[in-house]
Order: structure tokens, then sequence, then C-alpha cells
């Protein structure tokens, strides 16, 4: 039986094959230890950062928003709009993050822009077409400011005067949006 190992382990190449996957094996390792990756094979921007991660700049604002809907808006999807603070709604938004209600009436969302004082609205897209729609001045869909905002940890009061938020880099800001209570 040992000797039939044998000769099939010699016929079938099995001393080049185990000298070859040492060495491939080798040159994997050589490649993986001085990050010889190539960028095309990794999305993210180094090969020893984790795929499934953001990372966020020095210079990012975030902005955390939790928002309450009105009574039977459950399962509806809406909008957060941030603009440039001098901008007007009618104009398109620099940043803007998809929500949709869960069965309690709430959604959460996270936002990394960079840093800056924006104007924040929230809306309920009636029409699922992704803007807020307007007649003349009025908004056709339900639309909401942000009703208060806090820097977790922190003592100082945050203003949310007219919906315009600053947002300081690498310190996350708490935003609620209560479209019941308008």
């Amino acid at each position: 039986m040992l000797e039939n190992l044998r000769k099939t382990w010699s016929n079938n190449h099995g001393w080049q094959l185990t000298g070859a996957s040492l060495i491939v094996g080798m040159i994997a390792c050589l490649i993986w230890y001085l990050d010889w990756v190539p960028e095309i094979l990794l999305p993210s921007t180094s090969a020893k950062q984790p795929l499934i991660s953001q990372t966020i700049q020095p210079q990012s604002g975030i902005l955390v928003a939790q928002i309450t809907g009105l009574p039977g808006s459950e399962k509806k999807k809406g909008r957060i709009l941030m603009y440039i603070q001098s901008e007007q709604l009618d104009t398109p938004p620099l940043y803007q993050e998809k929500f949709a209600f869960d069965e309690r009436n709430m959604a959460a969302i996270l936002l990394i822009v960079p840093q800056g004082e924006y104007t924040v609205v929230a809306f309920i897209d009636e029409n699922d077409n992704g803007q807020l729609d307007f007649d003349g001045d009025k908004a056709l869909e339900s639309i909401c400011l942000p009703s208060s905002a806090s820097i977790p940890n922190s003592d100082a009061p945050t203003s949310v005067e007219g919906g315009v938020i600053a947002l300081a880099p690498q310190v996350p800001t708490l935003c609620t949006f209560e479209f019941a209570k308008q």
C-alpha cells in the first residue's frame, strides 16, 4: 500500500507541485506583508483597511438625525436636505440622504459632510420623486426644520434658528426633527 502511494506521488509530480506551491505561498505572503496589493483589487484606500468601513476625514462634520413622523406615516419615505446657509430651498441641495419611517413612525440617519453651517430640512416624499415639490413659494409635501440640536456630553447648547446648524469637525451633532409638532 505504501509503495503504491509513493509511485502515485512520483507519477503525478508530487515533489514539483509541493515545491511550486511553497514558492507561490511565499510570494503571496511577501506581497501582503509589503502591501503591494494593487488598488484595482480593493475598493478601499489601503490594502489593510477593512472593506466595510467609512473613513471620517479630520475636517468632517457629523450629523445624526432622529426623525419623528406624522401619525400614519409608517413605511413612508423622505429625505434630509442640507443647503449652504445662504441658499434658497428651491435650489438643489448640497447634500441629501434618504430615510424611511419604521413601524414606530421614526427614522434615524447619519450624514458625514464637511464642517460648516448648513440649513437642514427634512421632508416626507409623498410622490417618491426624490425632490421637495413646490407650488410657487409653498411646499406641497410635509416639511420640517430641526426642532433641536445637541452635542452629546457637552454643556454648550446648539442653536437651530431657522434650521441652521453649525457642524464642528469630528464632533457628532444630534439633530431632532418632529413632524408631529408642527
